[in-house]
């Protein structure tokens, strides 16, 4: 009978052999990239037996995945709704917080809007900023989207109530 070490010493050698043909392998198999594009007829999944065991649910499961998966459906249904998504949250946003966070929002919305005018653009991005911010930009007449964010962006955060605040905290009583 081999004794620990020796046991330890052979296990070492068949991991470095293993690991030696593993790497030889996968030089050696071509690569086959996931082309949406193609014209290969995907197998439907067969339908689910309403078998109750755990094993049976999780085969569906994994089948519908593999599904979804070589029929490209996620990013199809993605690239289609991208654009409703986005116009829904920028009727939805609000200059709630700073207005750096204000203009890094909706930079990142109107990453995924195409066909909207510099006109809309502009004016949806003002409507939504605070009174103040708003005023401010009317104040130092911007013309265009690109200005209007880079202006809004030097603007220090004024908050009325922010100011009522710290003044009370200030003055002595």
């Amino acid at each position: 009978m081999m004794n620990l070490e020796e046991k330890v010493s052979s296990l070492e050698t068949k991991i470095t052999m293993l690991n030696c043909l593993l790497q030889h392998a996968v030089r050696n198999v071509p690569v086959v990239a996931h082309n949406p594009g193609s014209r290969f007829r995907i197998p439907e999944p067969k339908a689910y037996g309403g078998a109750h065991g755990a094993k049976e649910v999780e085969n569906f499961l994994f089948e519908m995945e593999q599904y979804f998966f070589a029929a490209n459906v996620e990013d199809e249904a993605r690239k289609r709704f991208i654009e409703y998504n986005a116009s829904r949250a920028l009727q939805k946003l609000e200059h709630t917080g700073s207005v750096q966070n204000y203009v890094k929002a909706f930079s990142a919305l109107m990453l995924d809007i195409r066909d909207m005018s510099e006109k809309d653009k502009l004016f949806t991005f003002m409507e939504s900023l605070k009174l103040w911010a708003r005023l401010e930009l009317q104040r130092q007449r911007v013309i265009n989207l690109g200005s209007a964010m880079a202006t809004a962006e030097c603007l220090v955060n004024f908050n009325p109530e922010n100011q009522r605040d710290r003044q009370t905290m200030s003055s002595p009583i």
